[in-house]
């Protein structure tokens, strides 16, 4: 799963590949689908959101857990903190980006399920 959950994620970000990717329309919909399955379907569609999530969190973009790693590490070969200023900006930045995906998944979700 962790393999997969790479592949579909380069193939989003360095091909605009957007078949395999979904957002939170498309997880209540493969939710609704394990249920109807059975426990062990949701068990594995539990690990597999789990999996996403935390590739995700580890992404170099700010305001998630990748992008401070980033920052951390120019901050150490710098030898010297980011401002305040400069942290807060490239977070709004990471922000926007993260809000601007999730509304483009949502719209691509809604157009998968209306035909």
């Amino acid at each position: 799963m962790t393999v997969e959950t790479f592949k579909a994620l380069g193939g989003f970000l360095f091909m605009g590949q957007t078949e395999n990717v979904g957002g939170i329309v498309q997880t209540a919909v493969m939710v609704g689908y394990a249920v109807q399955s059975g426990l062990a379907m949701v068990i594995m569609l539990a690990s597999m959101i789990n999996i996403s999530l935390g590739i995700f969190n580890l992404l170099p973009i700010p305001a998630l857990d990748g992008g401070k790693l980033v920052l951390y590490a120019v901050e150490g070969a710098r030898r010297k903190p980011a401002s305040e200023r400069l942290e807060g900006a490239l977070n709004l930045v990471g922000f926007v980006f993260i809000i601007g995906l999730a509304v483009f998944l949502v719209f691509k979700d809604v157009g998968q399920l209306m035909g």
